[in-house]
């Protein structure tokens, strides 16, 4: 159970490092992301980033990303 759980943070680590990468945050936002990811999930944290307090510049690149992920699970359930 303990490995599993080591897993899933070192997951939600990775996924919070190339997010901030994608959107050019600086590490403390990397580190805000990871914290949000890990308590909300990552599905989760896209429909709160209004509630985290992010700067208006990190909210919008992360609000693109959301676009970009709803329109690639959009068209997987059409295909």
């Amino acid at each position: 159970m303990n490995n599993k759980k080591q897993i899933k943070n070192q997951d939600y680590a990775n996924a919070s490092k190339l997010l901030s990468s994608l959107i050019g945050a600086e590490a403390k936002v990397e580190q805000q992301i990871n914290n949000y990811i890990q308590h909300y999930g990552v599905t989760n944290i896209f429909s709160k980033l209004d509630a985290f307090g992010f700067a208006v510049d990190i909210v919008e690149k992360l609000n693109a990303v959301k676009v970009i992920l709803n329109v690639a699970k959009d068209g997987e359930e059409h295909a």
